[in-house]
């Protein structure tokens, strides 16, 4: 991976993610997939692995990672007392080492994983990816002789604000209380822990070497794709008037004859579907699917 530094930002930046780089590939040993590498789409995780020479990202792309970083050092030098924190775990599955490492096991059996994020994803409570990761990492815990008892997430919300916090509140949206979230999350049972672990390592021994043009294209759930709405605009305003933005298209003609009563001119804004991870966390210049669009 080549990564630039177009911002200009001071060396110590560079050599943070370096050192937050090496060692989590320090910390991986010989394993052949991760507990997060192992919930990614095939085409994802084989783009990274063979276009890993061409792919750019600038520092400031990775100032989460390397926020991220310090948050787990400082939790887990002040852990001690409460229970187990940053152990790697390996197992083998079908001839490849599976590893996985957690963050916090408490004395009473409490397995949490730190998770840095952003507010949109709470607003979703899409946790399908935390649920399966961390599901992976318990199995990997009990299959050591270790106790866990609950599972949960401990997302730290980059982007919470107490002011929109109170405007998402007004207009009747979920929005965060803190910006530090506790999320249960469901535990699945050992039987179907470890079908779920067998059935991703065939999938990605699969595709492992094969050219990205024969592996098959993200779905559109492992592209994060949001579907398409339509926006009820007044002339002259860039946002959307207060409650206009519908999921269908007759929705916004109800919301339409609505506003046409009221001063001023009103018409329908489209807006298309969009696929997140494609635009926003990946890398669709390298992607065969994408280049062809």
């Amino acid at each position: 991976m080549i990564i630039t530094n177009k911002y200009n930002l001071p060396e110590a930046f560079m050599l943070a993610l370096k050192a937050h780089d090496d060692e989590y590939q320090g910390s991986r040993g010989e394993t052949d997939i991760s507990a997060t590498q192992l919930i990614k789409p095939p085409l994802v995780l084989q783009l990274y692995k063979q276009k890993d020479g061409e792919i750019i990202e600038d520092i400031s792309d990775r100032i989460y990672s390397i926020f991220g970083s310090a948050v787990h050092k400082i939790l887990e030098e002040n852990t001690e007392t409460t229970g187990t924190a940053e152990q790697r775990l390996f197992m083998d599955c079908d001839g490849w080492k599976v590893s996985a490492q957690g963050d916090h096991l408490s004395k009473d059996g409490v397995l949490s994983d730190y998770k840095v994020t952003g507010v949109f994803k709470v607003q979703l409570g899409d946790y399908e990816e935390y649920e399966e990761q961390l599901n992976v990492l318990c199995y990997l815990y009990k299959e050591a002789g270790l106790t866990v008892e609950k599972l949960q997430i401990v997302a730290l919300v980059r982007d919470w604000s107490i002011r929109k916090k109170r405007f998402a509140r007004l207009r009747g949206q979920v929005y965060p209380d803190a910006p530090a979230v506790v999320i249960p999350i469901p535990m699945w049972t050992s039987e179907k822990t470890h079908l779920y672990i067998k059935e991703r390592v065939a999938l990605h021994k699969r595709y492992e070497g094969v050219a990205l043009e024969d592996i098959e294209e993200c779905t559109s759930k492992e592209k994060w794709q949001s579907p398409s709405t339509y926006a009820v605009m007044k002339k002259g305003q860039k946002n959307a008037i207060r409650g206009g933005v519908c999921d269908t298209l007759a929705q916004a003609y109800k919301k339409l004859e609505e506003m046409e009563k009221k001063s001023g001119e009103f018409y329908i804004e489209e807006r298309p579907e969009e696929e997140i991870r494609c635009a926003d966390y990946c890398h669709p210049e390298l992607c065969p699917y994408k280049k062809e669009k």
